[in-house]
């Protein structure tokens, strides 16, 4: 299987992605910027913060532009192997200041990462376990998420060189005195490689969420800005 034809085929899956996502009924569509920076403690060991903005775009049949929330995130990293990285995270989000009606939410996540890399291609396998912590109510979440990263020039994801990836995410939750919930995740994102510190990534995300009770679409329109020191 050559590259141009992996490009041609991940193309005709974006459009058909974002097909399908407009048809669906209980429909939300959001704007998600995020700024990161990452920078290194000791050789296999590392700091990652960032800052994100969720926005409606379109809700209930309106088309609107407001915010919903705001996360500030750290994740410690450690390398335990050339592939493998454990690390441990903390979450707040503002969603109060937004939507008073809701409360703001502190998230912790212990993660496991695996990269493959049998040939150009590389498979990422993340997994999760969450623990969000809302007033007096904790929901366990627990995820698994499948990545893959492509070179669009080349064999290797270079500096002035752009590159694919695609995703899919699986994950359940678990709280006191409420319904198991299931959600699906499927992502897509191109970026670009601007220096040895700095890429770009703009994207799609589809979310089927809590689909075994009252099933809920939403298409999330992505962009990062990712530092490296």
């Amino acid at each position: 299987m050559t590259i141009p034809y992996i490009k041609n085929t991940l193309y005709v899956i974006c459009f058909l992605f974002l097909n399908n996502s407009l048809a669906q009924e209980n429909f939300a569509s959001f704007l998600e910027p995020l700024v990161s920076i990452k920078y290194k403690v000791a050789a296999n060991y590392s700091h990652v913060f960032s800052v994100s903005n969720r926005s409606f775009l379109y809700d209930a049949n309106n088309l609107e532009l407001s915010a919903r929330h705001i996360d500030a995130v750290h994740f410690s990293e450690i390398i335990t192997k050339y592939n493998q990285t454990i690390a441990l995270g903390i979450l707040y989000r503002f969603r109060q200041n937004f939507e008073p009606s809701t409360e703001n939410e502190l998230r912790i996540t212990e993660q496991f990462n695996k990269t493959i890399k049998p040939n150009n291609i590389s498979f990422g396998n993340r997994f999760r376990a969450e623990q969000r912590i809302i007033s007096s109510k904790i929901t366990y979440r627990f995820r698994y998420r499948l990545k893959l990263n492509i070179p669009l020039q080349g064999a290797e994801i270079d500096v002035s060189e752009a590159f694919f990836t695609a995703s899919t995410e699986s994950l359940f939750s678990v709280a006191n005195f409420t319904k198991p919930a299931y959600d699906q995740r499927l992502s897509t994102q191109f970026g670009y490689i601007v220096s040895e510190s700095s890429k770009i990534q703009f994207g799609l995300e589809y979310r089927t969420e809590n689909y075994t009770n009252t099933l809920q679409n939403n298409l999330f329109i992505t962009s990062s800005l990712s530092f490296t020191m």
